[in-house]
């Protein structure tokens, strides 16, 4: 790099504008500018008594540049002072002030030179500075970095025009000063808190100077091992202890934190705290807060300690700045100590002021604010519950309901706390209604209901009903306290422990629920069919009780039929009293009155009986008794064709034909009878149609089966009577028949309904069981379903599941099945809907697996138009697609996939123009900025010419002055006789001569007064007016007209 020399000094011939005195006396450049320049440099340097040249380098306006001084004493001053010699070096290019090793490097001066001599240019090599080196070398680390930053920073920002930094001579030369002044100005060139240009105004303020005591204030920093030359000191070779009592402020153990990393980091650091910067121009005061606006956007704890100096203008300010709303909300939002009055403070100067103007904010400023006012109430609810439900009931119904939702949200919130805490019905009465606002969030009902439960449980039926009152005055509230009330009732399953209950509800009970016990009772006395005494005395007690008590609340339905209940008790009981020779007169006699379906059942108890009391059983008795039923059957009380149905008929035989297992073939199950009946009645009408709706074959025989296995004379009995040839075959039909049974009645079958179809079975009888298996699924995917059936997908997939292990089918592939599925969906929408709506993972992995793949292909068939809002769950559908299908082509995902890929290419083209948009956006910025680049520098010189003619002004200003003074002076030495003419001055003339001349014109004396408050200038000032209303309104105080002046009072 190449350098302008200059040598400044007194002398008597020099090459600068003046000849005598100070002024150039060598130099490189013969320019008249150059030397002004250098004659402006060296003014404001004074002269030095060191042995050693003193060294500076240091910012330049007149230059624009930084340039090298150093100075040295002379002899001959001239006028008897002493003389210095300055030597000069400026850089001969245009400057870049960003890279201070260009001119932060070691000048060559020199202490003697020839007057008048024309120098050559000095070339000289820029510096090279390792940064890490440096920090190491100094033992700028933790503290004492931080202290470095603390200190050098109001330098910075021209806050402290002098530091002083310490060496300790026992450590290091003399000579090694220059040294580490070059080191250190440049460490802190590269510390600076902004980059690029803005970088300069900071830049332009590190001057050093070393080996100096004259001209201490002629830079910023001196590099010395006097202790004494400057107020601020930091001493460069001290250690923590040295400085262990100043209080350095955070943000610059986290600035030193960053530094110690690289200067990178520092500048990364330092970018990301001033983004968030407020003010046009950064000062210094502003870091501290740009820091911790930079921890709470962290998620980092500030508390309000740090804030102590800076709370009260962020609330008196965050009314009309942004920038301070936003940072009390986000320090309210994680602020985690805070006492009463603190928090009362934050709600009256701020979350009041706030909520009066929250109706005119935006979605996202009101969802701040909500947080905040959050957490500031949690904290209140901790500190004084009082004040707690003040702040909530402050707030409308709006906000509340918000601002609930928002605590109860949070884990083990305070409105759980308080919950729980609730010993007395009076303080649960008194939550709800603070909280009433939560009541359609579903969690907090549950919650609320827990509680009155426990009261509801103890409490009389007075308090009871103020409780079922409050749930009912909510929708949710309401259905789950009443759906828990139903469930208690319901819970019940034996008149034993329902009466138990009963005993300690009778009179308890609200009359609104009374209807629900009642018909309790009546489901669970129904069940009461073998005569017991006991129990029903017991249940017409309570029910006559609850009769009396509650008339009011019961049905008159009811009511009556349990008074029917109470007639058939009797009716049994003479029933029970009849021998088995009356009960076919019975039939016949009272038909209307007692119907078939209790004779069926008092026949099986007699044959139940007698199989079990009889010690000695014939197979003539045995025969008997299973023939009777026939004779009931083939009773009749009227031949008229009115009472056909021949569809009664053909149910019947249906029944008996899965019973069979095949229709055209006379087999039967292990009871003769069942063919018996068959035989009997086919060629027959039946013709007691209500007789055949309630009576059911099958569950007959399990009763009668139940009790001939228990005793070993009556199996031998039973096996005399005759059996069809295949028992194997019996055996197959009747557990085909559980299966069918189960399908038609939606019950779920299993592997388990399986288990009798072994490997000798399924082959002996192949053909039959796979056509059986095949028309249940038939028969399931025709059926059409309704929202009760819940296990036909389950029954479809447990037949599938068997077929394909027992190889009655082979195992399909993934097309063959979607061809099933493309089936399915043709044919019935019922099913499919059962599909989607059916949880598989309930189930073994085969059921899970092959149940999601057909809900998965459903879905696929029906999935919606590809657009931008869904392209993620449809990417996250494709995917699911390939890990279930595989890599298989599937027509049914091409149109998927295809929207896809269209939407897709569409985002690629639209971050294609958002590209393009934001390159154009960037260049129109770099032209603004120009502009405003050109306009400042318009700017500044405008400034300096209003500087200019502000200085002229009061130039002139002084010359009116003395004018105006001079002329005073003139009128107080003239002679006191009146000049009269028309431009005058009217404003001295004496009154009395102006009355003689008026009086010489013949004006009367009278009009003299008007003439003379005409001519008279007036000059005194106007009395003062009191104005015509009160300043002060009466019975108000001063904070009355003050605006948003809260009462703290109101708050304990």
């Amino acid at each position: 790099m190449n350098f302008e020399q200059a040598f400044y000094t007194w002398g008597e011939n020099q090459l600068s504008r003046y000849k005598r005195g100070l002024g150039v006396c060598a130099t490189s450049n013969m320019n008249s500018n150059f030397l002004d320049n250098c004659l402006v440099l060296g003014s404001a340097f004074q002269s030095e008594t060191s042995d050693r040249t003193a060294e500076f380098t240091l910012y330049s306006p007149e230059f624009g540049s930084f340039v090298g001084v150093g100075i040295s004493p002379r002899e001959g001053g001239g006028d008897g002072r002493v003389n210095k010699l300055c030597h000069f070096f400026i850089p001969k290019e245009q400057q870049n002030i960003e890279e201070p090793e260009n001119y932060i490097i070691n000048y060559p001066y020199i202490r003697e030179i020839k007057d008048g001599k024309i120098l050559d240019m000095a070339e000289i090599e820029p510096a090279l500075y390792d940064y890490n080196e440096i920090i190491n070398k100094y033992g700028l680390k933790g503290k004492k970095l931080a202290l470095l930053l603390y200190s050098i920073y109001p330098c910075m920002f021209g806050e402290v025009s002098n530091l002083a930094f310490i060496i300790d001579k026992s450590e290091y030369s003399e000579d090694m000063y220059s040294q580490i002044a070059r080191d250190i100005t440049w460490l802190l060139s590269n510390l600076v808190p902004e980059q690029g240009e803005k970088s300069e105004v900071y830049r332009k303020r590190l001057s050093y100077g070393v080996y100096t005591t004259k001209n201490i204030e002629a830079v910023t920093f001196i590099f010395t091992d006097n202790t004494l030359l400057c107020h601020n000191n930091f001493y460069l070779n001290g250690n923590e202890q040295s400085y262990c009592d100043i209080d350095i402020p955070e943000i610059y153990y986290t600035m030193a934190e960053y530094a110690e990393i690289s200067k990178e980091a520092f500048f990364e650091f330092m970018d990301e705290i001033l983004s968030n910067q407020y003010n046009q121009k950064l000062q210094l005061n502003d870091l501290s807060m740009l820091y911790y606006f930079w921890k709470l956007k962290k998620g980092k704890e500030v508390s309000l300690y740090d804030l102590k100096e800076e709370i009260n203008t962020l609330l008196n300010k965050a009314e009309k700045s942004k920038w301070n709303r936003e940072f009390i909300i986000m320090f309210l939002k994680q602020v985690k100590s805070l006492d009463n009055s603190e928090i009362v403070n934050f709600w009256t100067r701020f979350i009041i002021p706030q909520m009066k103007v929250y109706d005119n904010m935006g979605d996202y400023d009101k969802n701040s604010i909500d947080e905040a006012t959050a957490h500031l109430i949690c904290a209140m609810f901790d500190e004084n519950r009082n004040n707690y439900k003040k702040f909530l009931l402050n707030l409308n119904a709006t906000q509340r309901k918000k601002i609930l939702n928002l605590i109860y949200s949070e884990p083990c919130s305070c409105v759980e706390r308080e919950i729980e805490s609730i010993n007395t019905v009076k303080d649960f009465f008194d939550c709800v209604e603070l909280y009433s606002l939560l009541d359609e969030n579903e969690r907090f009902a549950n919650c609320i209901i827990d509680k009155a439960k426990t009261f509801y449980e103890n409490e009389t039926g007075s308090v009871r009903k103020s409780i079922t009152d409050t749930m009912i005055k909510s929708n949710v509230f309401k259905k789950i306290w009443l759906d828990w009330i139903t469930e208690k009732i319901d819970s019940f399953s034996t008149v034993e422990s329902y009466i138990d209950y009963i005993k300690n509800e009778i009179d308890r009970i609200e009359i609104s629920f009374a209807q629900k016990y009642y018909y309790k009772l009546l489901q669970l006395a129904k069940e009461i069919y073998v005569s017991d005494d006991e129990k029903e005395k017991s249940v017409i007690f309570y029910e006559e009780s609850i009769r009396r008590m509650y008339s009011r609340g019961l049905s008159r339905d009811t009511v009556e039929s349990f008074k029917i209940l109470k007639k058939e008790w009797d009716i049994r009981k003479t029933i029970g009293r009849l021998i088995e020779e009356n009960l076919y007169q019975l039939v016949e006699r009272t038909p209307s009155t007692l119907n078939y379906r209790k004779c069926r059942e008092k026949w099986i108890d007699c044959i139940c009986d007698r199989l079990e009391n009889e010690e000695d059983v014939s197979e003539h008795i045995y025969q008997k008794l299973l023939n009777n039923m026939v004779d009931i059957v083939n009773m009749t009380s009227d031949n008229s064709e009115e009472y056909i149905d021949k569809s009664i008929v053909s149910k019947y035989e249906d029944a008996l034909w899965m019973a069979a297992g095949k229709k055209d073939r006379k087999t039967c199950l292990e009871w003769r009878m069942v063919f018996q009946m068959y035989q009997l009645s086919k060629n027959k009408y039946i013709k007691l149609k209500m007789f055949w709706q309630d009576i059911n074959i099958f569950d007959d025989m399990d009763i009668i089966d139940s009790i001939v296995s228990s005793r070993n004379d009556l199996k031998d009995i039973s096996n005399k009577i005759s059996y069809i040839d295949e028992p194997e075959q019996c055996y197959l039909n009747r557990n085909l028949y559980k299966i069918w049974k189960g399908i038609k009645e939606d019950n779920i079958i299993s592997k388990k309904s399986f288990m009798f179809l072994d490997n000798k079975i399924c082959q002996r009888y192949f053909s039959q069981i796979k056509c059986f298996l095949q028309k249940q699924q038939t028969e399931i995917l025709e059926r059409q379903y309704n929202s009760d059936c819940k296990y036909a997908v389950i029954n479809y997939l447990y037949l599938q599941q068997f077929m394909e292990e027992k190889k009655f089918v082979e195992e399909k592939n993934a097309r063959k099945r979607f061809k099933e599925y493309r089936k399915i969906i043709e044919s019935n929408k019922s099913f499919i809907d059962m599909v989607l709506n059916t949880n598989y993972n309930l189930y073994d992995d085969w059921i899970k697996k092959r149940g999601n793949e057909i809900k998965l292909f459903f879905n696929m068939v029906s999935y919606p138009e590809v657009t931008f809002e869904n392209i993620k769950e449809t990417k996250q559908f494709l995917r699911k697609i390939r890990d279930v299908f595989g890599k298989d082509d599937i027509p049914e995902i091409d149109n998927i996939v295809k929207g896809y890929d269209n939407v897709m290419a569409q985002i690629e083209d639209e971050f294609s123009n958002i590209d393009f948009q934001i390159k154009e956006n960037k260049k129109y910025i770099d032209a603004i900025d120009d502009e405003i680049n050109y306009k400042m520098e318009q700017i500044n010189d405008l400034k300096k010419e209003i500087e200019n003619l502000n200085n002229e002004r009061i130039k002139y200003n002084k010359n009116i002055e003395s004018l105006s003074n001079r002329k005073t002076k003139i009128k107080n030495d003239i002679d006191d006789t009146p000049y009269w003419s028309s431009r005058s001055y009217e404003h001295n003339l004496d009154i009395e001569n102006n009355k003689k001349v008026y009086e010489h014109n013949d004006i009367k004396h009278e009009h003299i007064d008007k003439i003379e408050k005409i001519e008279r200038p007036i000059h005194h000032k106007e009395e003062f007016k009191k104005p015509d209303f009160d300043i002060k309104p009466k019975n108000q105080n001063i904070t009355d007209r003050i605006p948003n002046v809260i009462n703290i009072d109101e708050y304990e």
